[in-house]
């Protein structure tokens, strides 16, 4: 009988243990499409510290259920675990970290949701060096998961994702350490783990530790013999008012530093105060208690609105707004909140209105995304839900839509889609590197034109599509048309229509279409000049300067009836430029052939606003949240905003004379412009149309709400023919809030007159300076969560 070798196993190979991947593999946005779907929706986001209801929930359920404490007060709640020191700067990663992990430093919220249901929440410090763990809560319901464990594992995963991607100095500090408690003792489960030396500010191993822990109440692990059972702490005197003669107390009263003892102060200063300033003094000690100011009231501005978006719709009757609480539609003018819905989960960085529909696009973005960058979010606002969804490969830079039609702009990619009752892929085209998601579309009805960057720096490519639907007869929320807006004619289509323009040696900064496409307005990183292109001829029509230094350009606007455009910049100003006539120019522009100057032939805007400078106060406390750009000497720290022209309702007709008044206090014209010369000359019919009046609306990122009125004047001089210049006041002028028209006509030479006729010509040049200064009509707040404007 033989023995028989039983066959051997061959044990498999242990794969190798990654806790990034598998404290990932239960969240839903790690999940792909080939996974199993699960029963239930687990999320895990990451959010700067903030206050919300659903957080104050949780928190009270928590110390109730946990700690046996009832807690009432949000402002609690709001001061222990959302109110912070630190200053949220962004973090210096190397290159583009993933959507997931945190943009900024500072205090964070990460929150734990399951079908959307907040269970768990951690306060998490990430600075430039550690993340620091300071709290953790879960609702009572879930606590057999034992979800404590769950956010010590994640927090490490988040650590070594922060480290994979550059940042080699940080650490993981999962907080306090405290060996009686039993709540603390199970951080000394995970391992390597290191306590602090409180005398050396230096690291040592727990398991070092634990023995000094369990002998001594203090224990100092770089010299044992300070170690002590007992602790004896310095002890002030009997804190009463006559004793405390030397502690000063500070105020500030207007733009004064003013101090005086505390022993001349009022006694219901003393009596109010006293506690917390008995426990400053034992903390600080006598010496050094005597050499500080003590504020007992401290100034609380307001604080600054957050705005991360704001978009106008395409014919700028509403705007969209979002904040880090969610977002609102609001109309332009009258300002008038239409809809607001909170958001939670996080922060949506677009929301593109179609028109006036409640169709809206949205994009997860900001410190903390709502959705992931890489989709589109079709949201109803009427229904109040997500319709659609369209999800890439890359993040979603840019948008721009029409009816019918959604433009996705991605890194090297301009994506065409069809929206009627389903969502279609048209087509798609490459481009340079457009991180700026620049992309734009003709909206007026019958235009065609889709412009984006082309595969070159500066290059513009422009795409024909099938002609734009007709709107509706009325599509703004709640209002009505009480005139015809300007019926612009479409572009025609030639047969080798232009499709490729070199606009800018440097990278585009931005793209604008106007209404009808015949023109396309492009600038560049420069930020000096803003070129307007024929789209029929795909020549240079206008050039037009904003100033000599650099600047980033937001964008061009082009006035509706496309006669007019203006530009915004980050120096706080907008310019505004005439498409018929020529504008403010050099005296020496007819030699600058001669020099071969461009500075020389330049057009300049013939008017301008400038935002008024905040207070200085003001200025620093946003220059932390959404202001960009370095301070400028003349233009102070300027907000991010952006503009749009809107339709003003014209003046009632004279019934006496059956004309429309003129915009102007000028005579008109002797010469009727070329357009009209072949008419015969007749009154203006009663029954004639008015024509609209436009204004500009523009918003700033920090909530502000302007309605600026143009400069009023005559009607303007052909192109064509020997133009005039706008005329206005003197250069030196130039400086003030309001904008203002250069005087160009001082700088001409002009026959000696009589001192009658000069005197007449200085009263008509101060009318006329008058009759051309912008001006702010209105002013209001819009964004803020409490009221919303």
């Amino acid at each position: 009988m033989t023995n028989a070798k039983k066959p051997v196993k061959v044990k498999p190979r242990k794969q190798i243990f990654s806790l990034v991947d598998s404290i990932h593999e239960a969240e839903t946005s790690f999940r792909t499409s080939s996974d199993v779907t699960p029963k239930h929706r687990f999320e895990i986001t990451l959010e700067l510290a903030s206050f919300t209801n659903e957080k104050f929930e949780l928190y009270k359920d928590y110390q109730f259920h946990i700690h046996k404490e009832i807690e009432k007060k949000a402002s609690s709640f709001e001061h222990f675990l959302c109110d912070t020191c630190l200053v949220s700067t962004p973090i210096p990663y190397n290159g583009t970290p993933p959507s997931h992990l945190p943009r900024y430093y500072g205090t964070h919220h990460q929150l734990y949701r399951i079908d959307g249901e907040l269970v768990a929440m951690s306060v998490l410090d990430i600075l430039p060096n550690c993340v620091s763990g300071v709290y953790f809560m879960y609702a009572s319901k879930w606590e057999k998961c034992q979800l404590g464990k769950l956010s010590v594992l994640r927090e490490a995963a988040l650590v070594r994702e922060m480290y994979a991607t550059g940042l080699k100095e940080l650490k993981w500090n999962i907080g306090f350490y405290i060996q009686s408690c039993q709540k603390m003792r199970y951080k000394g489960d995970y391992s390597p783990s290191y306590l602090l030396d409180t005398e050396s500010y230096s690291w040592y191993p727990l398991s070092e530790c634990t023995p000094l822990l369990d002998k001594y109440r203090y224990a100092c692990f770089s010299n044992p013999s300070h170690s002590a059972n007992e602790v004896v702490l310095h002890k002030f005197p009997e804190k009463k008012q006559k004793h405390m003669n030397d502690i000063k107390i500070a105020q500030i009263s207007g733009a004064q530093f003013v101090h005086s003892p505390l022993s001349k102060q009022p006694t219901k200063v003393w009596a109010s105060h006293k506690e917390r300033i008995v426990q400053t003094v034992d903390a600080l000690g006598s010496e050094l208690s005597r050499s500080v100011y003590f504020r007992l009231q401290a100034i609380s501005p307001t604080a600054p609105t957050q705005i991360i978006d704001v978009r106008f719709d395409a014919d700028c009757k509403i705007f969209t707004c979002s904040t880090p609480s969610g977002f609102a539609v609001y109309r332009s003018n009258p300002l008038t909140l239409v809809s607001k819905r909170e958001v939670k989960g996080g922060t949506l960085s677009i929301i593109l209105p179609l028109h006036s529909t409640s169709l809206l696009f949205l994009v997860g973005g900001g410190r903390s995304p709502r959705y992931s960058r890489n989709k589109v979010i079709f949201w109803d606002e009427a229904q109040g839900k997500e319709v659609a969804e369209l999800e890439f490969s890359g993040d979603v830079m840019g948008l721009a839509c029409r009816r019918q039609n959604l433009a996705v702009a991605l890194k090297r990619r301009v994506i065409l889609f069809e929206i009627t009752n389903t969502v279609k892929r048209l087509q798609q085209w490459e481009t340079t590197e457009n991180s700026r998601g620049l992309v734009a579309l003709a909206t007026a009805p019958g235009s065609t034109l889709l412009a984006f960057p082309g595969r070159q720096t500066g290059h513009l490519q422009l795409v024909y599509l099938p002609p734009c639907p007709a709107p509706p007869t009325d599509s703004t929320p709640g209002s009505s048309q009480a005139y015809q807006s300007p019926r612009l004619k479409p572009v025609p289509l030639r047969r080798d229509p232009v499709t490729h323009i070199v606009a800018h040696t440097s990278a585009l900064a931005s793209i604008s279409v106007s209404p009808s496409g015949r023109y396309v307005a492009t600038t560049s990183e420069t930020g000096t000049l803003i070129r307007i292109w024929d789209t029929d001829k795909g020549k240079n029509s206008h050039e037009f300067r904003r100033g000599i230094d650099q600047a980033h350009i937001y964008g061009v606007a082009f006035r509706p009836d496309e006669k007019e455009c203006c530009a915004w910049s980050d120096k706080g100003t907008v310019h505004f430029f005439s498409l018929e006539r020529l504008n403010r120019t050099s005296v020496l522009r007819h030699v600058s052939a001669l020099f071969q100057n461009n500075y020389l032939s330049s057009e300049w805007s013939y008017a301008q606003y400038r935002l008024p400078t905040p207070p200085a106060h003001v200025a620093h406390s946003l220059s932390q949240t959404n202001r960009l750009g370095v301070a400028n000497p003349d233009a102070g720290d300027e907000e991010k905003w952006t503009v749009g022209w809107i339709e003003i309702p014209p003046k009632v007709t004279s019934p006496n004379t059956g004309r429309t008044p003129l915009p102007s206090n000028r005579a008109a014209p002797v010469s009727p412009p070329k357009s009209s010369r072949h008419l015969p000359s007749s009154p203006i019919s009663p029954q004639s149309p008015p024509e609209p009046q436009y204004q500009l609306v523009a918003l700033t990122y920090t909530g502000g709400w302007y309605r600026l009125s143009l400069p009023q004047s005559s009607e303007p001089n052909e192109r064509a023919g020997t133009p005039e210049p706008y005329q206005g006041q003197s250069r030196n002028n130039q400086g003030r809030t309001s904008a203002t028209i250069t005087d160009s006509s001082s700088q001409r030479s002009v026959d000696s007159r009589t001192s009658g006729a000069k005197s007449r010509r200085r009263n008509s040049d101060a009318q006329r300076a008058d009759s051309t200064t912008c001006q702010v009509e209105e002013f209001r707040r819009f964004g803020r969560w409490d009221g919303w404007g």
